[in-house]
């Protein structure tokens, strides 16, 4: 176990000693969780080549000087100044990061840095390959400029600036993503952004997009023209942008989508969504896939290929005002779960269940509890012989119902 050396120590006016030879100062710093005031500018770094977590969790800093430091062969800032979160100005003009491959986290957590005491734009970032949770947390910057970022050897983009509560603008024009693999999170949290502009973005090697925008609840302006072809995962990726009234996914391929659970979660200003070109071959989760999309009123998925899909729970939950829900191409042969799946549709007058086969189903729980429009519900071909638990499945159902006599009380009450 490392040794806190220095875990009650308020000052370090000056560092004086001969230290030319140092080639690393990973951890140098770590947790001294007390430390407030910081002189280094007598500190040599000209050979120092890792400057992973140097002052990690140095939660009290509140003043840094480093004004000095030779960073020229450093490749390592991964967390350097992770959970400095009384920092609020940090002046890195003079960074040489030419050769840095490696900045994960290197400013997360540092939640009270201010806009005008940080500039990072003349950064060189030729030779990063990861990002990952590099701003996440830095949750006073309101406006992040990296407009002169290279970032052709990118790989991960992963919760890049994940719960910067208070950004307004990030200014992204030039930065590269041809070979970034993962922006999984991305703009996870970003809860005060209400314009993101990525259609200059080449994401042809991406893969993961989970969580991408997951409540940027003041989004309401998204130009997101890309090709997708390569995506695996679009699960929760515009879950909870309540500002968004629409989005334009007419260039998404979503040929190698496994995963599309609760992708459009509490997106609750969205009218019409057209998933036209949606491909669903391979898609195996659609969990609250459109839940809480309370204003959505029409929904047309006769196009979606559902032979793999697993998972439906709470699919359409509480999409209140959705009148035409079109589902006559779906196949649910392999569907084990289906609880919630068109609980609290108050305004859906009918559901097309024709081609439902539910003879793998094992949950029912709540199905179409509280569909109050229903005119007319058909459930004569369901197969109920796997089904563990149906508890509300038709309560508050006040349609006449078609093949009700097959189901259990359990299936009409909610206690």
């Amino acid at each position: 176990m490392q040794k806190k050396c220095c875990s009650s120590i308020q000052f370090i006016k000056n560092i004086n000693f001969v230290n030319k030879k140092i080639e690393s100062t990973f951890n140098i710093f770590n947790d001294c969780k007390s430390i407030e005031h910081l002189n280094l500018e007598k500190f040599r770094t000209d050979n120092v080549t890792n400057m992973m977590c140097m002052f990690n969790n140095c939660s009290k800093l509140r003043v840094l000087y480093i004004s000095k430091f030779d960073t020229s062969k450093v490749t390592n800032m991964a967390g350097m100044f992770y959970g400095c979160s009384s920092l609020n100005n940090l002046f890195l003009r003079h960074f040489n990061t030419s050769k840095v491959e490696n900045m994960d986290c290197m400013f997360q957590g540092c939640s009270s840095l201010q806009d005008y005491h940080f500039n990072i734009a003349h950064f060189d970032t030729k030779k990063v390959k990861t990002m990952e949770n590099m701003f996440a947390g830095c949750s006073s910057l309101e406006d992040l400029n990296l407009w002169n970022f290279k970032t052709d050897n990118l790989v991960n983009m992963s919760n890049m600036f994940h719960s910067c509560t208070s950004l307004k603008k990030v200014h992204l024009s030039y930065v590269d993503t041809k070979n970034v693999k993962s922006m999984k999170g991305m703009f996870f949290k970003c809860t005060s952004i209400k314009g993101i502009y990525i259609s200059h973005f080449n994401i042809e090697n991406v893969k993961d997009m989970s969580v991408m925008f997951f409540h940027c609840d003041s989004l309401n302006e998204l130009n997101i023209s890309i090709n997708t072809k390569k995506v695996k995962s679009m699960e929760g990726m515009f879950l909870g942008c309540k500002s968004l009234k629409e989005i334009d996914l007419s260039s998404f391929d979503t040929r190698k989508v496994e995963n599309m659970g609760c992708m459009f979660y509490g997106c609750s200003s969205l009218i019409n969504l057209n998933l036209n070109n949606f491909k669903t071959d391979n898609v195996t989760n659609m969990e609250g896939m459109f839940s809480g999309c309370t204003s959505l009123l029409n929904l047309y998925l006769n196009n979606f290929n559902t032979k793999n899909v697993i998972n439906m729970n709470n699919m359409f939950y509480c999409c209140k005002s959705l009148k035409n829900l079109y589902l006559s191409n779906f196949n649910t042969n392999n569907v084990r779960e289906m609880k919630f799946m068109f609980c609290e549709c108050y305004s859906l007058k009918e559901i097309d269940l024709k081609n439902f086969n539910t003879s793998q189903v094992t949950e029912m729980n709540g199905m179409f509890k509280g569909c109050l429009s229903l005119t007319s519900l058909n459930i004569s071909n369901f197969n109920i012989n796997k089904v563990k638990s149906m508890k509300g499945m038709l309560f508050f159902v006040k349609c006449n119902i078609i093949g009700a006599d097959n189901f259990p009380k359990e299936a009409f009450e909610d206690k």
